[in-house]
């Protein structure tokens, strides 16, 4: 009994997983960045943020997808949050701009 209920566990985590990197295979959700510092091109630019987010166009172009959008913004708060701490240990805030090169 122990055994099934391990499968079946193991089953639902690659679907919840499969189903994020879909999402995010689509642009539905997008790794956004900011950054401060530079004022017109001079200066350094330095990260400010990092967040997982629904894309722009979610709703605009895409009406139909503006509702599995708002759903899954919900849904993968988890794996979001996981994506979010990856991204700031490897760039971290206040660290150089590496989107530029």
């Amino acid at each position: 009994m122990k055994k099934k209920c391990v499968i079946v566990a193991l089953i639902i985590a690659c679907v919840y997983a499969s189903g994020y990197v879909l999402v995010r295979d689509a642009h539905i959700l997008i790794h956004a960045a900011s950054f401060y510092g530079a004022t017109n091109g001079v200066g350094n630019k330095l990260v400010a943020s990092h967040k997982v987010r629904r894309g722009d166009f979610i709703g605009q172009i895409q009406p139909g997808n503006a509702f599995l959008a708002f759903v899954s913004d919900y849904i993968f708060i988890p794996l979001k949050f996981c994506e979010e701490v990856y991204w700031n240990v490897t760039v971290p805030i206040s660290g150089p701009w590496p989107y530029d090169e």
